[in-house]
């Protein structure tokens, strides 16, 4: 995962800082251990702020970046599935490119087809992109909302990020608890755009935000979930498990693109197995893979996981990664119990934090604040 930050002139008078927004990206920079960038416009209309989990193109994908003639600039985070054929699509019209990364193909789609090119975006993203010559910018996030982005509008200003806790990092907000939101929350009732935090809303997943030079933002939704729009089949079993075969195959394939080592969750169930097995079909090799489980008798999949992995033969090499003891799997060595603890006790000031996804349902939240309080959001960096 990559982390990206900044701000947006909502108004003619509005002015975006680098430095002022530098907070946003401290706040987040656990998202990208391999550099940081940041680029503002000229006339402060816009500025991008990016830290990077460098996975394609190592050497040349650093972001912020620009298009060959500079005409658009962007921050991103996410993969493009597919973008090898998207890339030669846009060579055969005569794009010039400067890197090899999936970041680039997604500037010269725009170029091209304008911002509804997001519609035909494979892939799990969040980008923010910025329009040099026509002022305007867009915001965009997959269909299933996989990769995270906020937003948050002050002064004059639209404020992003990948974390609700970049946006309460900026020095105009002042966060405080949207308590109607926190209402629903604690009814198990959670909506896409909505954060627990006033003013403080997510891009909803299959969405996108074109922002005008005028202030002006309309929301234009570039994917659905029903099938029917997308041009569901109506085929009758055999035909049915052929297509899904097909489909799968080439799913999995479109996800063995990087230039990082690539690695395989596995537990004793039949999905991931069979994605393990994909792998090998699709690239002709073997690959390494990892189990989560506990050190309790009766809990977890480890054991069982480590008994298929022989029979589907797929596994170039294991590692069972328990969250209480030491135990020693195939080459490597796992975690240990004061390890898990401090694991625990990040993600329990997290979710003090952020309070925003659905995997902290009405009980979790109400045993927090019993034992915790209300959180005091001064006592968080």
């Amino acid at each position: 995962m990559c982390g990206i930050a900044g701000e947006i002139a909502l108004g003619p008078e509005s002015r975006t800082s680098c430095s002022r927004a530098r907070p946003m990206l401290d706040a987040i920079l656990h998202r990208g251990p391999d550099g940081c960038g940041a680029w503002q416009e000229p006339d402060a209309r816009a500025a991008l702020l990016h830290c990077r989990l460098a996975i394609v193109d190592i050497e040349g994908g650093h972001q912020p970046m620009h298009d060959a003639l500079g005409r658009a600039v962007i921050v991103f985070n996410g993969e493009i599935y597919g973008f090898k054929d998207l890339r030669r699509d846009l060579e055969a019209d005569g794009h010039k490119f400067l890197t090899n990364s999936d970041t680039e193909v997604l500037l010269g789609l725009y170029l091209r087809d304008g911002p509804d090119f997001v519609s035909r975006l494979e892939g799990e993203f969040a980008f923010v992109l910025y329009d040099r010559e026509k002022k305007r910018t867009l915001l965009a996030r997959d269909r299933f909302g996989v990769k995270p982005l906020f937003f948050a509008e002050r002064e004059g200003l639209l404020l992003f990020g990948s974390e609700a806790k970049a946006i309460l990092a900026h020095p105009y907000v002042q966060p405080a608890l949207d308590l109607e939101v926190l209402h629903r929350r604690m009814h198990s009732v959670f909506l896409p755009e909505e954060t627990a935090f006033e003013g403080v809303h997510a891009v909803a997943p299959g969405t996108a935000m074109l922002i005008n030079d005028d202030g002006r933002v309309t929301v234009r939704r570039h994917a659905g979930l029903d099938p029917e729009a997308a041009g569901a089949l109506h085929l009758d079993e055999d035909a049915a498990l052929v297509a899904f075969e097909e489909a799968f195959a080439a799913a999995v394939q479109d996800r063995l693109q990087g230039d990082v080592p690539i690695g395989v969750f596995l537990s004793a169930g039949v999905d991931s197995n069979t994605v393990a097995a994909a792998m090998r079909e699709a690239s002709g090799e073997t690959h390494p893979a990892f189990t989560i489980g506990f050190d309790t008798p009766g809990y977890g999949e480890a054991d069982e996981a480590a008994r298929k992995k022989f029979r589907e033969q797929a596994i170039r090499e294991y590692a069972s990664i328990t969250l209480a003891r030491e135990i020693k799997g195939e080459g490597r060595e796992v975690t240990q119990t004061k390890q898990f603890l401090e694991l625990q006790s990040r993600f329990m000031r997290s979710a003090r934090r952020n309070v925003l996804e659905p995997y902290i349902d009405n009980t979790n939240f109400r045993q927090a604040v019993k034992e915790f309080g209300t959180p005091d959001f001064d006592k968080y960096e």
